[in-house]
C-alpha cells in the first residue's frame, strides 16, 4: 500500500519531533547525588572486626574492593560491601580501596572497642528564674560542609513544652549541628514565637540548591536566630517581640 504525499509528510515530522523529545527526557534523568565518602567504620566483636562500608551509586554494582589493616593489604577484590578481619583488634586502622585503584579511596578510620561512639552535646544552659530545663529531642541527618560525611542535626525542646490543644507559655527550641567527632557547627534559636511541642517544628535536611551543602529547612518567626547568631528577618527586632512598636514600621 503506497502512502500519501501528506501522510508520509506526517510521519516525517512526528519521528523529527520524537527525537529531540527522547533526548530531552534522556538529559532530564541524570541523577543528582550527595559526594559521599566510603563511609567505613569498624566494630571490634568476639569473631573479630567487623568492618562495613558504602557501595556508591555512582560504582558499578560489581565494583570489588582491597582492604588495609594498618597500611597492610589484608583482603583483596572482595565482591562485598562488608567484612570480618579475624585477626583485627579495637584501634587499628583500616582503610577500602576501590580494586584496580580508581581512587575511591576512604580516609582511614580506626576500629571501635564498643558497636557505639559518643558525642558529648552541648546540653543549653537555663537561668536561675527559668522553670524548666533541656532535653535531647529530634534527630536529622545531613552533610552540611560537603566533607562527604553526615553531621547530626538535632532539637533541644524544652521541659515545659506543651501540646498545640494547650494554650500557654514554653522555652525556646534549640536546634544544634554536630560533625561526628562532636565538634558543634551552629546552634539555631527559634526564639519566643516557636512555641515547643511535638507538632510544631518539623525538621527537614537535604541539600536543596545543588551545591553539595545540605540545607535546613523550618518554620521560623520574629525572633529567630540564625547559626550566627543573626535575626532571620527585619521582623525579628526585639522591639517588635516584645509587642512594643508596630509591625508596619519594619517591613
Amino acid at each position: 500500500m503506497k502512502l500519501s504525499k501528506k501522510v508520509l509528510s506526517l510521519v516525517l515530522c512526528i519521528s523529527l519531533i520524537t527525537i529531540p523529545l527522547f533526548a530531552a527526557k534522556a538529559e532530564r534523568a541524570a541523577r543528582q547525588v550527595e559526594y559521599l565518602t566510603r563511609g567505613g567504620y569498624g566494630i571490634k566483636t568476639d569473631s573479630g572486626v567487623y568492618l562495613s562500608w558504602r557501595l556508591l551509586g555512582t560504582e558499578p554494582i560489581n565494583q570489588t574492593f582491597d582492604i588495609y589493616r594498618n597500611n597492610t593489604i589484608i583482603a583483596e577484590d572482595l565482591d562485598a560491601t562488608n567484612y570480618t578481619d579475624t585477626l583485627g583488634q579495637a584501634g587499628d586502622t583500616y582503610k577500602v580501596v576501590s580494586h584496580g585503584g580508581e581512587g575511591l579511596e576512604n580516609d582511614e578510620f580506626t576500629a571501635l572497642g564498643n558497636d557505639y561512639f559518643d558525642i558529648i552535646l552541648d546540653k543549653p544552659e537555663t537561668s536561675a528564674t527559668d522553670d524548666y530545663t533541656y532535653e535531647f529531642n529530634d534527630a536529622a541527618m545531613g552533610d552540611v560542609d560537603n566533607d562527604g560525611e553526615f553531621e547530626f542535626i538535632i532539637k533541644w525542646d524544652p521541659t515545659n513544652r506543651q501540646d498545640n490543644s494547650i494554650k500557654g507559655y514554653t522555652g525556646n527550641v534549640l536546634i544544634d549541628c554536630y560533625k561526628q567527632d562532636g565538634t558543634k557547627l551552629w546552634r539555631v534559636d527559634l526564639g519566643k514565637n516557636i512555641r515547643a511541642g511535638s507538632r510544631y517544628t518539623q525538621i527537614i535536611v537535604y541539600d536543596f540548591d545543588g551545591d553539595g551543602k545540605a540545607e535546613m529547612a523550618l518554620r521560623t518567626a520574629p525572633g529567630s536566630k540564625d547559626g550566627n547568631g543573626n535575626y532571620v528577618s527585619a521582623a525579628a527586632k526585639p522591639i517588635q517581640i516584645d509587642g512594643k512598636g508596630a509591625y508596619e514600621d519594619l517591613i
